[in-house]
């Protein structure tokens, strides 16, 4: 497990996963690091710190291959994976990136990232500022924030424009609400990691990313 952390810890700046899942049984997964969800069928979203040493090698890139592949081994089609340097844009491992889950919780960043493209951070919604509304939405994951925050902002329709013109690609993803709490959401594991790479690059990275919970 050290050598897997240290090598996860090697990822070029930023770099981000993307695990979407859905869990035959508790029983048949391992993780001692990031538990899984409470439901099946769910995504979970995973932020590596910018890491002192930029160096990606084949080495880690097979190890940490390797230690996923034990993990949704007894399961694989119940997984969609996709873990990639955002400043290099390399593909460190890939599976099911493209097949549709339930985003869960992970809806809110669709809804967090749409809104800070079209306000300022410090607009002001119903006497609080959009960063308060962004912070409250992601790291406390209020549903009540986020669903007034994506009709604020014009509902699916505009939330899917939005993105769309950020480069996100509008077929990865859909929209029912802008919590997570409909069952109708669905999302690629490419779709969240395109959000997690635009809002990298966007003037409001900070404000985004400050925002995100840490396991």
């Amino acid at each position: 497990m050290k050598q897997l952390l240290n090598c996860l810890n090697s990822l070029t700046v930023a770099s981000v996963a993307t695990i979407a899942l859905a869990y035959p049984s508790i029983a048949q997964v391992n993780l001692s690091v990031y538990p899984p969800p409470s439901s099946s069928n769910e995504s979970i979203e995973l932020y590596v710190p910018p890491p002192e040493n930029n160096n990606i090698d084949n080495t880690c890139t097979q190890l940490i291959g390797a230690n996923i592949d034990k993990v949704i081994g007894q399961a694989p089609n119940q997984w969609g994976i996709l873990i990639e340097s955002i400043d290099r844009q390399t593909v460190i491992y890939s599976h099911n990136a493209d097949r549709y889950f339930i985003p869960a919780s992970n809806t809110k960043l669709f809804t967090t990232a749409a809104a800070l493209q079209v306000m300022n951070p410090e607009t002001t919604i119903q006497k609080k500022s959009l960063r308060d509304w962004v912070n409250i939405t992601n790291q406390r994951s209020n549903n009540f924030y986020a669903d007034t925050l994506f009709r604020f902002i014009g509902g699916a329709k505009n939330v899917t424009a939005i993105l769309a013109q950020l480069g996100i690609n509008p077929s990865g993803f859909r929209l029912a609400d802008g919590s997570g709490l409909s069952r109708r959401n669905t999302a690629t594991p490419r779709s969240i990691v395109e959000i997690l790479r635009v809002m990298y690059y966007s003037p409001n990275r900070d404000t985004f990313y400050a925002s995100l919970p840490v396991a």
